[in-house]
């Protein structure tokens, strides 16, 4: 259960409220009296806010949260910036503290700003929060896209290897056995140590670079090296050893059922809030053992937030593994698997399914994004239909392929 870092008995409860805008104005204001400083952030006094009530409602078609804020020709919150739909799709962020103390603030809930947004006679703003995983129902935009049939993980459909036995009918990354027979290109892990957590394997595994009988030893190597590009022989099969994208983690803190922090070892990460988000987690100890979670958000230095919370029931010092993930896009693959589909014979981008390398069957689909407007086409026509609230329109940007296409 989420306990909070300070007592509301004889508290002084107070409303931190963070919006980041469109246009990447960061907004902090809260409904005490006198600016609130933490850690030296300051949150000031919001004329008229008033934090609303936070329901459970994540079907899309009701808010989750809301708020109320005077608007001031002057101020942050203007009726023009409203009227350009600043607001519109603004992350905001409510936290609570203890205002006569106000060194700690806990989380309260996150969420998108929907629109419209709301006046009454007294010139006060209505924000409605909507939860960023809810599916907002009101607006339409019709995006298609060649859907790309990569799995991460899955060596019948991919060799960028991610995290550890995805499919449960592959020995893809599963430990190597002894008098194994195995063949150039196969992927195994090794366990170094014996605590029978993922720190054994020292964030590497071995790939089968070279064989004679293509069999691995009675008995394991003898002192092997962990040490990126090195070699190791392993009987009549020689491996070399790669830098793995499963890292071993344990949890460092518990700030709620969705946010804890991690101590991980990964250059790649640092300062890169892309390489674990999106990603995924799988726990390898406590009540959550084998408990995986999608990761929504990686501060680039140990803080995730995840997708699908734990309720509670992560401990300090559990085990996991975390491992990179992409958006589909070219770019995110090259730029984070750049080198690991270099190594592979057909060598780069190649090893990527999707626009402009379309091997097997593709499969045009039509989604909406939630609140988004398509520009107009430069023809000035329709382009097949446009935004209900004018000025838009709607461009294709991917037609169906038949399997096969290249």
């Amino acid at each position: 259960m989420f306990t909070y870092s300070f007592n509301f008995v004889g508290s002084r409860s107070a409303f931190l409220l963070t919006i980041t805008r469109r246009d990447g104005l960061i907004i902090r204001l809260t409904d005490y009296g006198r600016p609130i400083t933490i850690d030296g952030v300051t949150w000031m006094p919001g004329a008229g806010l008033a934090i609303g009530d936070i329901t459970e409602n994540n079907d899309g078609d009701e808010p989750t949260g809301s708020f109320k804020v005077a608007t001031q020709d002057d101020g942050v919150f203007n009726t023009w910036d409203i009227s350009n739909r600043l607001f519109e799709g603004a992350e905001a962020l409510i936290e609570i503290t203890d205002a006569r103390i106000s060194t700690t603030k806990d989380y309260e809930f996150s969420g998108l700003l929907k629109s419209p947004v709301g006046f009454d006679l007294a010139g006060n703003a209505q924000f409605e929060i909507l939860n960023k995983f809810a599916l907002q129902r009101d607006v339409f935009v019709r995006q298609y896209s060649v859907e790309d049939d990569v799995d991460f993980g899955d060596p019948r459909r991919n060799k960028i290897p991610t995290f550890p036995t995805v499919d449960p009918t592959s020995d893809d990354l599963a430990d190597v056995a002894r008098s194994a027979l195995l063949e150039v290109g196969d992927r195994r892990r090794f366990r170094y140590g014996s605590d029978g957590n993922p720190g054994d394997y020292h964030d590497v595994y071995w790939e089968v670079t070279a064989i004679t009988t293509g069999v691995t030893g009675a008995s394991v190597p003898s002192s092997p090296s962990d040490t990126p590009d090195d070699t190791v022989t392993d009987g009549g099969v020689t491996f070399t050893v790669r830098n793995a994208y499963a890292r071993a983690f344990q949890v460092a803190s518990i700030i709620d059922d969705r946010h804890i922090t991690i101590s991980v070892t990964e250059p790649r990460a640092s300062g890169v809030t892309t390489w674990f988000a999106p990603g995924l987690l799988v726990m390898r100890s406590g009540y959550c053992n084998n408990r995986p979670s999608d990761i929504d958000a990686w501060d680039g230095i140990s803080q995730v937030e995840l997708v699908v919370p734990f309720g509670g029931l992560l401990a300090v010092g559990d085990w996991g593994e975390i491992a990179p993930d992409y958006d589909e896009t070219l770019d995110m693959a090259v730029e984070k698997y750049g080198a690991a589909i270099g190594l592979l014979a057909d060598g780069g981008a190649n090893n990527y399914r999707g626009i402009p390398h379309l091997t097997g069957s593709k499969v045009a689909t039509s989604t909406y994004v939630p609140g988004t407007t398509v520009d107009t086409p430069t023809d000035g026509g329709d382009g097949g239909g446009g935004d209900p609230g004018g000025g838009g329109g709607y461009t294709t940007s991917a037609v169906e392929f038949a399997a096969g296409s290249t």
